[in-house]
């Protein structure tokens, strides 16, 4: 692994732009210090990542010929390198000051940090010393491996491909059961149904989940063809890091990419304000808590943020440049990032879209040059490429994620057309409003496409009216950016102040009465009142009365405010005014980063997706990229204006320059505090560790069947997420979740497919967690192996108020090996982890005092399997009324008894002819019970059912203590139950 690090850092994160540049520009370029050094790194990310891409996608990936293409290109640069030495003269360019060192030209002669000027080797170890801050703060990753959550995608995607070298996973358990599914043997098709989640055909084009964030499309299953979500360049930079480091530390890579998103954003600073704005924005982005934060979760934020960054950084150059050669690095550099985030994330074209128009706009008004050829070429190939991507492995992702809007307008429908399935096609046809069929709409769309095509085109012809218009505006330039900055003021003013209506005239005129000072810490993180009624009456809108109330629409209001809990009332203040001093003084190099930043927020803010079912921190994620890094810089900028501004008078110069240094602490002061447990946090710290010890206990051919997980099914379908898709991806085991409502309805066909497996010489496990006993296996019985305890070390998932603290969420498992009925050993003793007993009604087993047994609660409806041996036994169950509050009572339980189907129906146990043994009160602590068990059918499995009333923790006030969160419907506690033969 050392030698792998050795070799691959610098070659796949310095070594191929250092050659490039070298190649291309000479000896002298209009870059020095730690500018250069990034830049090289820059270079390096663009191509290292496109080449990874590229082989995950033919299924050829691996570190070795990743590093032995990149150092056989290296080796011909470097040949290169050598022949032309001499042969072109030094380089230098003196453009515009652009923020740089007053008096010095753009370029520095080269040679890192010692050949820079004095003031720049200051700004130069600054920068290193903020980037060492955040690479401490970020040099643990989160160990986000489980399933169900999309960083859980991305880390298993990019531990798979370094695993197996390819994207896509061809699973050989599945296409086995698909092709007799394809057969007609109607017991596959009842195993396909059970153990891979299902997705409506009309509505998506991956009909089939093989674990959460791996899908299967529609006709696809018989080959066994898994795609994981999303598009794939992160996922591919996941593999290069583990593959070079190992999983554990392999997960670096995304601290990595959000260091780089620090020291680009320094940079950018430094070119639009100076100095003192790019150390300073560098370092408020860098003690941001979700800078912090996603910067060590797997998701692809961090790597579009660094992309689009370089993109503006490398703008800020190319504006500048006055030579053919820079011009077209510059343009390589700006395409290049920005054709990558294409081939990162979904939203790319809110940064796509406008490098589109201006090159549009350049190509209509002949102010054409090289440089915009090499960033067209650049952007237009990695379109190209992202639209292969698509049309070849994520088009799932493309479709599943958009088909709204595709149906929406008839060109785009029928542009998709060839990409959809029979199902969607059929209900594209006969949806309501369906554009298929509607020419007149079709006509008008076309039309109205030509129009603009033509429109261009006559443009570009006759470009006089366009440069007339420009040359007006030009002349009404400080009106116009004079309005536009008044009109994005409002804006931000009312998505802060008014539209969240946290402040009203009450407030006004008492903000310090308790209710209106908690009312006012909403601004901070405190739970935020939207005052839905004003705008419905009986879930209808009070406009509109036919019109249903949306929920999120209206827990949308506080958009910007909880975006604010990051960033202080302070923070948004100087952000939003920094940013409208940088609009009015737009010019050629800010104007790309500034519209793509209002264009980010503004989407963003409005939009309602995800706020009502997502959680904070981790909704954040969207202001990452752009919205976070233009707030620190607007901030940065606002406090220079401050500090610097003209003025002759001392100590109003002195005074300005204490505000503006008071006014930079308290945000760092801000950061530090706030953020400080996250900085100490790790999310699913030890995780991999764990799944270690369970995946060591497992065989390569071994068949491992999950379910479970608490009574109610999304607990028992979500929580075998946590396991599959780690011990699939990760691991290579052949992991699969049960997720029917009803398994045991299909008892012959899971019995038959075992003795398939078993057949084949593989051994068939169950991992169950709570309330995992609801499956049959006629003819074999589950052994017990091990018990096994998931320890997840999980931060505060909030949805109307800021989280600050963490928890353990255990997940306790037990593994089985089913074995047939004559080769089983009858247990004469049920314990709370007993699960495969556990038929439904179960909560995970939890440990509530030290001076109590652990045991497992029930949701007043707890249903054991006992053996047929059990029949005429006396059982002993050893309960728990469990701590209640007085006004509630002692618990109530009642033992129904009956036998066990040999299949279920649909109701599953609800409508057995159950039949009461006994009821008693419980006390707080545990407790034996008693009673006969009768022979109720020879040769069959009973049932014993614990019934008793539940209560709700978080709606059961107990006067003097805290209010609980706890939302379960809670029942008795479950400890064991034991029979033996009656005296």
């Amino acid at each position: 692994m050392l030698l792998r690090a050795l070799l691959g850092v610098p070659l796949f994160l310095y070594l191929p732009g250092y050659i490039a540049e070298r190649v291309w520009l000479g000896e002298r370029v209009a870059l020095c210090g730690i500018e250069r050094q990034i830049g090289r790194c820059v270079a390096s990310v663009l191509v290292t990542g496109w080449l990874g891409l590229l082989l995950a996608e033919l299924g050829w990936f691996s570190y070795w010929l990743l590093a032995g293409l990149l150092l056989v290109g290296c080796l011909v640069g470097w040949w290169l390198l050598f022949r032309q030495r001499g042969k072109h003269p030094a380089r230098q360019q003196f453009g515009p000051p652009l923020g740089l060192i007053a008096g010095q030209p753009a370029t520095s002669r080269a040679g890192g940090l010692l050949g820079a000027s004095l003031r720049a080797l200051q700004f130069d170890h600054l920068l290193l010393g903020i980037l060492l801050i955040f690479g401490l703060l970020v040099a643990r990753p989160f160990e986000i491996i489980r399933g169900g959550l999309d960083a859980g995608v991305y880390a298993n995607t990019g531990i798979a491909i370094a695993r197996t070298g390819s994207i896509v996973q061809h699973d050989t358990i599945v296409a086995d059961i698909g092709q007799r599914v394809a057969a007609g043997d109607g017991l596959a098709g009842n195993i396909e149904t059970n153990i891979l989640g299902t997705q409506n055909g009309q509505r998506y084009l991956a009909t089939r989940i093989r674990a959460a964030g791996f899908f299967i499309n529609s006709g696809e299953l018989p080959e066994g063809r898994v795609v994981p979500q999303f598009f794939h360049l992160w996922p591919t930079w996941i593999a290069i890091f583990v593959a070079m480091l190992g999983p554990t530390l392999g997960l670096v890579a995304t601290g990595a990419a959000g260091t780089l998103g620090v020291a680009l954003l320094g940079l950018i600073g430094r070119r639009i304000g100076g100095p003192l704005v790019g150390l300073l924005a560098a370092l408020f982005l860098a003690l941001m808590t979700p800078q912090v934060w996603f910067s060590r979760m797997s998701t692809s934020e961090a790597l579009a943020q660094a992309l689009t960054l370089a993109g503006f950084w490398a703008w800020t150059h190319f504006a500048a440049a006055n030579e053919r050669r820079g011009r077209i690095w510059w343009g390589m550099l700006v395409g290049g990032a920005f054709g990558a985030l294409a081939l990162t994330r979904i939203d790319f074209f809110l940064v796509v879209g406008p490098t589109l128009a201006l090159l549009l706009y350049v190509a209509i008004t002949r102010r054409w040059h090289s440089g915009y050829t090499a960033l067209a070429l650049t952007l237009g190939g990695l379109l190209l490429h992202a639209g292969l991507h698509t049309l070849l492995i994520a088009r799932a992702y493309l479709i599943d994620t958009g088909i709204p809007t595709l149906q929406k307008y008839a060109l785009t429908i029928y542009a998709s057309w060839p990409l959809l399935s029979p199902e969607l096609k059929a209900y594209t046809i006969a949806r309501p409003n369906s554009r298929i069929g509607d020419w007149g709409r079709l006509a008008a769309e076309l039309g109205l496409l030509i129009a603009v095509v033509a429109g261009g085109f006559s443009l570009w012809r006759w470009p006089r009216p366009l440069l007339q218009i420009e040359r007006l505006l030009r002349r009404r330039r400080p009106w116009l950016l004079g309005a536009g900055v008044c009109g994005l003021a409002l804006v931000a003013t009312y998505a802060y102040l008014i539209r969240p209506e946290i402040i009203n005239g009450d407030v006004l005129r008492h903000p310090l009465r308790p209710g209106n000072w908690l009312r006012l810490q909403g601004y901070i993180g405190a739970p935020i009142d939207v005052p839905i009624d004003k705008y419905c009456l009986n879930g209808m809108d009070r406009q509109t009365p036919t019109k249903q109330c949306k929920a999120t629409e209206f827990i949308a209001l506080a958009t910007m405010v909880r975006f604010g809990w990051y960033v202080s009332p302070l923070g948004i203040l100087l952000g939003v005014t920094g940013l409208l001093l940088l609009w009015y003084r737009v010019d050629r190099s800010t104007w790309l980063l500034l519209l793509v930043a209002t264009l980010y927020t503004f989407f963003y803010i409005v939009s309602t997706q995800g706020t009502q079912d997502q959680t904070y921190i981790y909704i954040l994620r969207r202001y990452v990229p752009v919205v976070y890094p233009a707030f620190a810089l607007g901030m940065a900028y606002a406090i220079r204006c401050l500090a610097q501004q003209s003025s002759h008078h001392r100590r109003l110069r002195a005074l300005r320059w204490g505000l503006a240094g008071l006014l930079a602490a308290s945000l760092v002061l801000f950061f530090a505090v706030t953020g400080r447990t996250v900085y100490a946090h790790v999310e699913y710290a030890g995780a991999l560790a764990q799944f270690e010890a369970i995946s060591a206990q497992l065989r390569p051919s071994d068949i491992v069947l999950m379910r479970g997980g608490g009574p109610s099914y999304a607990d028992v379908r979500d929580t075998s997420e946590l396991v599959v898709a780690p011990l699939t991806y990760v691991y290579g085991h052949h992991a699969l979740p049960v997720k029917g409502r009803v398994p045991a309805k299909y008892s012959v066909a899971f019995a038959d497919q075992v003795t398939r497996w078993r057949a084949e010489g593989r051994r068939v496990l169950l991992l169950l967690g709570a309330s995992g006993g609801d499956l049959l296996f006629p003819g074999y019985t589950p052994q017990p192996v091990e018990t096994w305890t998931l320890r997840l070390s999980e931060f505060q998932q909030l949805k109307n108020q800021k989280p600050k603290l963490s928890y353990i969420n255990a997940a306790p498992f037990t593994l089985y090996e089913l074995v047939p009925e004559a080769d089983a050993v009858a247990a004469a003793v049920l314990a709370y982890d007993d699960t495969a007993a556990q038929v439904t009604g179960f909560y995970r087993s939890e440990l509530v005092a030290q001076n109590q047994p652990r045991a497992a609660w029930t949701n007043g409806a707890g249903v054991l399997r006992l053996p047929a041996s059990a029949q005429g036994q006396l059982l002993t169950l050893e309960v728990a009324g469990g701590k209640r509050p007085a006004a509630i009572g002692l618990a109530q339980l009642c033992v129904d008894v009956a036998p066990e189907p040999t299949t279920y129906s649909d109701a599953g146990v609800t409508d057995l002819p159950w039949r009461e043994l006994r009821c008693a009160e419980l006390p707080e602590l545990a407790t034996s019970i008693s009673l006969p068990l009768p022979a109720v059918q020879a040769d069959t499995p009973i049932l014993i059912r614990l019934r008793s009333q539940t209560w709700v923790p978080a709606q059961t006030a107990v006067a003097g203590e805290a209010a609980s969160a706890d939302e379960r419907g809670l029942g008795v506690r479950f400890v064991r139950a034991s029979w033996s033969t009656q005296p």
